[in-house]
């Protein structure tokens, strides 16, 4: 299980990592070496939410996931990883990531996602399509 503020800060670095010049230097701006992904951006473990709302935790990670600064194949990879955890908040949250980055086969993981079990994704889905 991941903290839902660790997932937040590591979004972040990711995100700081993603920019131009940290991009053409090879570094982060913290010194340390880009990486796009993580262990614990791929991996399919529960994120714990604390207090917050599942919709609301959701809708906080798709917002901050920098899914349109990262590498394509990387933001594919985790769009996909993602689309298909276990976790219903990750799926919830790569709906409302992908409402602002389109990365390959975007169109393909949001019409999965609108047929999930989860009422929290399928109504991610409609607020993101704009039924």
């Amino acid at each position: 299980m991941i903290p839902l503020r660790r997932l937040l800060c590591k979004l972040a670095v990711a995100a700081l990592s993603a920019t131009p010049a940290a991009a053409a230097s090879g570094t982060s701006p913290f010194g340390e070496e880009v990486v796009d992904l993580d262990d614990e951006l791929t991996s399919d473990a529960p994120i714990d939410r604390e207090h917050i709302e599942p919709d609301d935790a959701a809708f906080v990670i798709g917002r901050n996931l920098p899914l349109g600064a990262m590498n394509p194949l990387s933001a594919t990879q985790l769009a996909t990883t993602w689309a298909l955890s276990s976790d219903p908040v990750r799926r919830a949250a790569i709906v409302y990531a992908l409402e602002h980055s389109s990365p390959l086969g975007a169109r393909t993981i949001l019409d999965h996602l609108s047929q999930d079990p989860e009422s929290l994704v399928r109504a991610a889905v409609v607020r993101v399509r704009g039924y």
